[in-house]
Order: structure tokens, then sequence, then C-alpha cells
């Protein structure tokens, strides 16, 4: 039922319009005005969706507010122009982030982190200032045109002008015959991680290399120490041939699914919060409460905190392992929460061995001690991914993890595992580009 108003000459698609339907399971309120619709309150007034919600105006839109707004969305938010925009203020605008602010336009890109480490990248740059200018590294050392380094993240690139006006073309289906507006798309949810999945963007940073993917082929192919694979006839490794080395080494291979988390960029931030480690650690034997020992040590030697946690999770049968609990050498107990200099045969009275000559004699020096190393021997040494521990396409041939060619690749399903457990982590990638 309903009602229905038109004027001389009008139609039913053209007439002002109420209509309820009030079918079991289809109930339904329709509205339409033939022309111009308005409405006025004196007092407040509230709008309340429980689902989804959508909004099209097919001209121009007017927005004001006399006082405050406040504008919140508990789920991602995702926002397109199809052509300018102007953010203008009277006094202090502020943008923040937990984890992560990016700048980006084309091949250019400024990128600040939670941990303090901003990065900027570019084709050139122009710094001018009529008055005196400062440029202060404080307990540090400024290098200049450093042999080799490489840039700390990646810009869109050429085509980023068009993927946005693609973007904005998808937003927008033509109207269809008959209609007045387009269909109205329902309100989807914006693309927020609900798990700290791979994803391939724009953000992610590319390390160039100034040879080809068949060029460092042959590279590892001409090592003292043979790149080899596991055979599952001989229940043993055999040499790799050319084919089985590329397969691997070659970048385009692995950028999809768990494959892409020998990418993940481990000496940047995750943005975890103390709240969140402290919840990964609760239940977890020696680690419990170690969260401020995990965040600081991240931030003192720049290795992902997640990864630092997981792993020594992982490593320690969540803190119940006798290194984690602690091994008497000497008369003093010392611990070791990576397992490292833990050999195979003999791993806790090695483990402690190495554990006391380094003065582990807490959890929190085990942890602080284990990141330092992890940060010297890889992390910090330019080898910031797995795939760069097993490869070191910087340096082929010379620090590499392992012989064997599916090293990397094997190690992303417990590199998966370990950021799974954290589920809001923001992984950064860092992703080899041959020529």
């Amino acid at each position: 039922m309903g009602f229905l108003s038109r004027s001389k000459d009008g139609t039913a698609d053209t007439a002002n319009a109420l209509r309820f339907e009030d079918k079991a399971g289809e109930e339904h309120l329709w509205i339409q005005a033939q022309k111009n619709m308005d409405t006025h309150v004196k007092n407040d007034s509230s709008h309340s969706v429980a689902n989804n919600h959508s909004h099209y105006a097919g001209g121009n839109e007017l927005y004001r507010v006399e006082t405050n707004r406040v504008h919140g969305v508990k789920g991602g938010e995702e926002r397109l122009t199809g052509q300018g925009k102007i953010d203008n203020v009277v006094e202090t605008y502020v943008l923040g982030s937990g984890t992560k602010l990016r700048l980006e336009c084309g091949e250019s890109a400024i990128e600040l982190n939670a941990n303090g480490h901003i990065n900027i990248v570019g084709k050139g740059f122009n710094l001018f200032v009529n008055g005196d200018g400062h440029i202060t590294t404080s307990g540090g050392k400024l290098n200049l045109n450093t042999s080799g380094a490489q840039p700390g993240t990646g810009a869109p690139g050429a085509g980023h002008k068009g993927n946005i006006n693609q973007a904005v073309v998808n937003l927008f289906p033509p109207k269809q015959k008959g209609q007045a507006a387009p269909a109205a798309p329902k309100a989807a949810a914006a693309p927020a991680k609900a798990t700290a999945a791979p994803l391939a963007n724009s953000g992610d940073k590319k390390s160039k290399y100034n040879y080809t993917v068949d060029e460092m082929v042959k590279k590892q192919k001409g090592l003292k120490a043979k790149p080899v694979k596991w055979d599952n006839a001989t229940k043993g490794f055999v040499p790799a041939t050319e084919e089985d080395i590329k397969k691997y080494v070659d970048p385009a291979n692995h950028m999809e699914g768990k494959d892409k988390y020998q990418f993940v960029d481990l000496s940047s931030s995750s943005g975890i919060s103390k709240d969140e480690m402290s919840n990964f650690l609760k239940d977890k034997g020696t680690l419990a409460g170690q969260e401020q020992t995990y965040l600081d040590a991240a931030k003192k030697y720049n290795v992902n905190e997640a990864y630092l946690a997981a792993h020594s999770a992982l490593e320690t049968g969540n803190g119940t392992s006798e290194l984690a609990k602690g091994v008497m050498v000497n008369g003093t107990k010392v611990y070791n929460m990576y397992g490292i200099g833990a050999l195979d045969g003999n791993a806790v009275q090695t483990g402690a061995n190495y554990a006391y000559k380094q003065g582990w004699t807490t959890p929190a020096k085990a942890i602080d001690g284990g990141a330092k190393w992890i940060s010297d021997k890889f992390v910090g040494s330019g080898q910031n991914t797995l795939y760069k521990m097993r490869w070191n396409p910087a340096s082929p041939g010379t620090h590499q993890y392992a012989t064997d060619v599916n090293w990397a690749t094997a190690q992303t399903t417990s590199m998966k595992k370990m950021f799974d457990s954290f589920p809001n982590a923001n992984l950064s990638y860092d992703v080899p580009e041959y020529n």
C-alpha cells in the first residue's frame, strides 16, 4: 500500500510517492520526491542505520556546522577525490598515526614511522631558506653519499595519478536507463587489515640491484658453497640447477600468499602497543611481563618488535624451555631466549654457555642481548628480510644464511605464524628489484 500524488501528465515514476511493503521478510519503506524535498527540524535530530548506508548526490553538496563536529570510524576509511582538494584551517592542524604516516605523489614519498625513523625518496630535491639552516645528528654521525645505500621506502611511481583516477571511476557506475542516479553501491568496509596479512602496495620499499635475475642466478651457481635443494627420492640434499635457483631467487614468483613474508622488513616497526605486547606475552612463562623489554630492544636495535617477541616465543616453547627458565653455568643462572649459539645435539648446554659468555643473567638481559645479536648479524647489517638473509643480493656469496635454495620460502610458514599472533601489526615490505 502507499500514497501517490503527481502533477498533470505525470507518471508513477515522476510522482511524489510513499509506499509501504509489509510482506514478511521483505518489509520496505520507499519515499520519492517528484522534484525538490526539504525537511526542517526545530530542535535535535538523529538518524540511525543498523546496517549499511549509502549516500549519492548527483550535483554539488554543501555541508555546514556552526560549532564543533566529531567524525569517527571504528574500522577503516578510504576517501577518493576526482579533481582537486583543499584543506584549510585557521589554527593548528594535526595529522596523527600510531604506526606509519605517508605522503606520496608519483615518484616521491615521505614516510614517518612510529619508531622515529623517517624515510624520504624521490628523483631530486631542492631545499631553500632565506635565513639560517641547521642539520644536527645528536649522538650519531651524518653520512653523505654512502656507498651501497638503499632507499628506506618506495614511491608509487609514474602511474600513481592514473591509478587514483581509475579508483574514482570505479566508484561511480554509469547511470542505468530509467534511473535518476546510479545504483548505489553497498557501503562496503574500507580496506583496513583484520590480520597482519601480506599486501602488495605502492608503499613497499624497493631495494634495487644493478644486475638481472639471470645474472644473480649465475652468481649463485658459481659460488664455492654450491646451492642445494631437498630431494624427496634420496631423502637428502642434491645440487640445485639454474632453473631451481631462479625459481626461488626471482621475487616475482613469491609475491602472493605466505611467500611474501620473506620480504617483511624486519628493521621496521609494526606499531605494536604495550597493551598488545602484554596480551601476547600473557601466560608465556618467563616471557610474561617483559613487554617493555621487547619494545625498548626493538627501538634500540631497529628490529621489528612483533618479530622479536614471536620469534622468542616460538624458540622457547612460549617461555617454557630450559634455556628460557634458566640454566646454571659455573654457579650462575643464565637465559637464552632465541637459541643463539645452541648447537644441534647439545643445544641446552651450548646455548647456556653462549649466554654465560654474554652475561645474560636475567630474562630481560637475554631478550635485549638476543635482539642486539639479531641486529648486528643480520637486520642491522643490510639483511633485513628472510630473502636477503638467504641470498644477500647486495653481496652474493658472502654472509648467506643457508645453501638450500628453498630456505627463505620454507621459513615463511613460521614467519606468518609469528605475525598472525599480532593481528593489528602493520607490516612493511622490502622487495628486491633487479634490472
